[in-house]
């Protein structure tokens, strides 16, 4: 059985002494848990605050974006290094609202897993359609497409590092899925499309069934059974 990943994205939110006060909490709530794993991804300037409050737990602490270059004359951007160095230790990419706000593509998301991959870091590469693209029944081909993008030219020792976060844009989609779509089962074929493929990209090239386990990071109601009854057959 896979543990459980739990993820907070801070975005945009919190001062200094918030950011220290939230992290010291989630230390003493977390304590030392070790069926889920946990992570915080706090805006860049409290990256060492929030390392530093966690330190001696199981609370991973990572970034919400980086730059694919390792330093440059690229102002305002934050480096893969960079983030390595405050002690942080794992990074989100391509997450909704970077494509939606700053017009990053599949290829730039695969770029920057790679580069995140190089330097160190853990990656937590987003995936997931928008209401109206669920509602134009084009989720398959969208998600597919995001996952085959950042996937593209990673090897299945690279790609057996980074977690998978489906995240369906818009909280419409998740809070009111039973009200809006009848059928939920969106949120189970979902991952099972994932499997699919993943096991193209690498099974097929590597005859290697254990290059098929992803982590699937689910936002919303899922078929676990489902899911996991194909990532064990997968492994």
């Amino acid at each position: 059985m896979r543990r459980l990943f739990v993820a907070g994205n801070w975005k945009m939110n919190k001062d200094l002494a918030g950011a220290v006060e939230l992290a010291t909490a989630l230390k003493a709530e977390a304590g030392d848990r070790t069926d889920i794993d946990i992570g915080v991804f706090p805006p860049y300037v409290y990256l060492p605050a929030a390392v530093e409050a966690l330190k001696g737990s199981r609370v991973i602490v990572g970034a919400q974006n980086l730059h694919p270059e390792p330093k440059g004359a690229f102002t305002a951007e934050i480096s893969g290094p960079m983030i390595l160095d405050v002690g942080a230790t794992h990074v989100i990419i391509g997450h909704s609202e970077r494509r939606h706000y700053f017009g990053e593509t599949d290829e730039g998301v695969n770029i920057k897993l790679r580069a995140a991959l190089a330097c160190g870091l853990r990656p937590i590469v987003c995936i997931g359609e928008t209401l109206e693209q669920r509602e134009a029944d084009t989720t398959e081909q969208i998600v597919g497409a995001q996952l085959e993008g950042a996937l593209r030219d990673l090897t299945v020792e690279q790609a057996g590092e980074l977690v998978l976060a489906y995240e369906p844009v818009g909280k419409r989609l998740v809070v009111l899925g039973a009200e809006k779509h009848e059928n939920v089962l969106f949120a189970g074929t979902v991952p099972l499309m994932v499997c699919d493929v993943w096991e193209h990209a690498y099974y097929l090239t590597y005859q290697n069934r254990r290059a098929a386990y992803v982590d699937v990071f689910l936002k919303n109601l899922v078929d676990w059974g489902a899911i996991e009854k194909r990532l064990a057959a997968a492994v």
